[in-house]
């Protein structure tokens, strides 16, 4: 038995139980999530729009990787712009101008 500390007692019995109905809650919380998604996923299968609801999801996707890449990447440098330093180095290596 486990003191409460208030002089009161609770058996492993009760503890036990109260770990199982807190499993169960979980469990049964878990469960009605996918139901809901699952009727979710039901109702967009059967729209008629579903190519272009695609393409917008599909749109909407990169947009966001755009501003997610943007945030964390760096800039990617321009192609001119990198043959143009290269051009430029090579004639500084050769001694032109």
């Amino acid at each position: 038995m486990t003191d409460t500390g208030g002089g009161g007692r609770i058996g492993a019995g009760k503890v036990g139980r109260d770990v199982i109905t807190v499993l169960a809650g979980i469990a049964d919380l878990g469960l009605e999530t996918a139901e809901g998604l699952l009727g979710k996923a039901r109702g967009l299968l059967g729209r008629s729009d579903l190519p272009d609801l695609a393409v917008d999801v599909h749109a909407d996707l990169k947009a966001r990787g755009d501003v997610v890449l943007g945030r964390f990447a760096p800039p990617a440098e321009a192609h001119m712009e990198t043959l143009a330093r290269r051009t430029n180095a090579a004639r500084d290596a050769r001694g032109e101008s």
